[in-house]
């Protein structure tokens, strides 16, 4: 449903030439090309009407494919949609769009806050392993003192000082599991 949402913010599964393709509705591709060609002043065909969506693999309409200049910009600045886009505020493009449809900025800062829940998880996901990599080297290499008491005229004893797996390691190890988890739970649940 995500990948729906087009990169101005516009939602494709409520575009009517979407609807018309996926629902082969020829009334709808007339009633479509009628209306666009008047409101862009130009010879659109109702076979020019098909499309499967503005961010996904598949067939477009010719404006949306070729000549939508908020698809070539967010192509070419590898955004995911124009809610990822350090200009958006400024941009007068997606302004009129989003003055026409409220519920586009709305797709667009949800976008945003997807997109920083990913960064967000993979930062968390490289601390837990960074973190849970230098713990498990220190509990390894931690040192040990032997000693031996004693002499030859009595007992013998051996004194081990220090100790392999204190507590804080084993917590910090817990602590850097629990980040990796978090990190990979963030990446994965997008709504």
């Amino acid at each position: 449903m995500r990948d729906m949402i087009a990169y101005c913010g516009l939602d494709c599964e409520k575009c009517d030439a979407y609807l018309a393709t996926i629902n082969d509705d020829q009334a709808l591709r007339k009633k479509t090309a009628k209306l666009w060609a008047s409101l862009n002043n130009a010879p659109i065909l109702p076979e020019h009407i098909n499309c499967e969506g503005c961010r996904v693999d598949g067939i477009k309409t010719v404006y949306c494919d070729s000549l939508c200049a908020i698809r070539q910009c967010a192509s070419k600045k590898s955004v995911v949609t124009c809610g990822d886009c350090p200009d958006l505020k400024k941009c007068q493009t997606v302004k009129a769009i989003v003055s026409n449809d409220p519920d586009a900025l709305k797709n667009l800062k949800a976008s945003r806050v997807r997109y920083m829940k990913k960064i967000i998880g993979i930062i968390l996901i490289v601390i837990g392993i960074v973190t849970a990599t230098i713990d498990l080297i220190l509990k390894v290499n931690r040192k040990m003192s032997v000693s031996i008491i004693g002499g030859a005229d009595g007992p013998t004893s051996l004194f081990v000082a220090g100790k392999i797996g204190s507590i804080s390691t084993s917590i910090g190890i817990t602590v850097d599991i629990v980040l990796f988890i978090t990190g990979i739970f963030m990446i994965i649940r997008n709504k």
